[in-house]
């Protein structure tokens, strides 16, 4: 399944200029590893997923993060040789960070200990 993403390394905060740590790319979800491929030509391989994790927008707005109505990142934590690692995904359409991620966190969700 492939999907046109957002991408960052650091956990999405509020920020005006936020979109500046932005990669734009596609994630590409195979049955056995996901691989983000960014319109610069950087991959990422993204194996050893240990879990998948979106805060839900009532969860932000309880912790008075200003971000709630727009945040929709979703984490995935993986392992590269042991060494813990996230990358985060949004959706890459146009005004994609207001719809759901369901099926995008399916695929992801089922990389889960493969």
């Amino acid at each position: 399944m492939t999907f046109k993403v957002h991408s960052q390394a650091v956990e999405p905060g509020p920020s005006w200029t936020a979109w500046k740590r932005w990669q734009t790319g596609v994630l590409t979800v195979h049955p056995d590893h996901a691989e983000f491929q960014s319109r610069a030509g950087e991959r990422l391989a993204i194996r050893n997923v240990t879990s998948v994790s979106q805060p839900s927008r009532a969860e932000l707005r309880r912790q008075r993060d200003i971000s709630w109505p727009v945040n929709t990142w979703v984490a995935v934590h993986y392992s590269i040789s042991g060494q813990p690692h996230i990358a985060y995904f949004n959706d890459g359409r146009f005004l994609g960070h207001y719809l759901s991620h369901a099926r995008m966190r399916r695929c992801l969700d089922a990389l889960i200990g493969i």
